[in-house]
């Protein structure tokens, strides 16, 4: 059991981790493309947390991750203007 439970603890983490990567990607200039492949990355390790535990992320994180990339796109858009 123990082992299970470090399992989804690490699924978590990793969950964190993707997120933190896309926020770091947002600040650096990644592409869309790249920030796009983090944001499956995250659903598809999301998918796993709901599969192992019956858990998802909150919908206010895709809200949050979601208005910071449109944000990013206005942002580009005024800088050219």
């Amino acid at each position: 059991m123990i082992r299970g439970l470090n399992k989804l603890s690490s699924l978590r983490l990793a969950i964190i981790t993707e997120t933190k990567v896309f926020l770091r990607g947002l600040k650096t200039g990644a592409t869309d493309d790249q920030l796009l492949n983090i944001v499956h990355r995250i659903r598809d390790k999301e998918q796993q947390l709901l599969h192992e535990e019956g858990a998802v992320l909150d919908p206010a994180m895709w809200r949050i991750l979601y208005n910071r990339l449109v944000k990013r796109k206005v942002e580009v858009v005024d800088l050219n203007n």
